[in-house]
């Protein structure tokens, strides 16, 4: 047995985020990329007659065309939501906040949503067990990580440098925002998909303006601005 994909160029994401020779993928590519996984999740809750829940996103699972356009893949874990559209709770372990995942024989948890800390922190979920065993134990997840680096308002440190140089300040600011929202332990507190996309569209918008600018601050009428274009 076998399946059998449309080609992508690129191959998975994974592939251009670390331990690769392939060159560095640069900031708006990634939120590029991030806002079309989001939108085909967004598709999969509420574009279909009953929803399916993809329980097992992650970068290589995200695959890359010719364009960099990105397509959600690998269906194996996924579940349908409920028959009932009103009810919206999944009751499985898996599309809850933690997923255990075999990392070398230990059982670690992982944040379906730590992904999106993933593509700009250039580190996987969790460490290996080499790395555990000479890192802070708030380091090991990264998705705990994120959150402790976000309560103390120092995320940026966790950037991979070479982002840090082209990253606007206030595209960083919307993408930690989002990225921290979707971590929330309880389920009913996370975002839904549609806002998810939301904020990272404005995220795109906020660094394509700070580009054109010159990254000269953008005042309040011109956040207003931004806001419309995404409506």
């Amino acid at each position: 047995m076998m399946l059998v994909y449309e080609y992508m160029a690129y191959g998975t994401l994974r592939d251009h985020l670390y331990k690769s020779n392939n060159p560095h993928l640069p900031w708006k590519t990634r939120l590029q990329i991030c806002i079309g996984a989001a939108k085909g999740l967004h598709y999969l809750h509420t574009g279909v007659n009953r929803k399916i829940i993809h329980r097992d996103v992650k970068s290589t699972n995200i695959l890359l065309d010719e364009n960099w356009v990105s397509k959600v893949s690998d269906f194996g874990l996924s579940k349908q939501g409920p028959k009932d559209p009103s009810k919206t709770h999944v009751n499985t372990v898996l599309s809850g906040i933690w997923i255990q995942n075999t990392v070398k024989g230990n059982n670690l948890p992982i944040s379906p949503m730590c992904t999106r800390l993933e593509w700009f922190c250039l580190r996987f979920c969790v460490q290996d067990m080499l790395s555990i065993t000479c890192c802070p134990h708030e380091q090991v997840n990264l998705a705990e990580w994120g959150k402790y680096c976000y309560r103390r308002g120092t995320l940026d440190e966790i950037i991979d440098p070479i982002l840090r140089r082209e990253i606007a300040d206030g595209s960083l600011k919307k993408f930690e925002e989002v990225a921290n929202s979707c971590l929330k332990e309880e389920g009913s507190d996370r975002p839904t998909m549609d806002v998810v996309v939301y904020g990272l569209e404005f995220a795109l918008l906020l660094q394509e303006a700070a580009e054109k600018m010159d990254g000269d601050a953008i005042n309040y009428h011109e956040e207003s601005t931004l806001v419309d274009q995404i409506r």
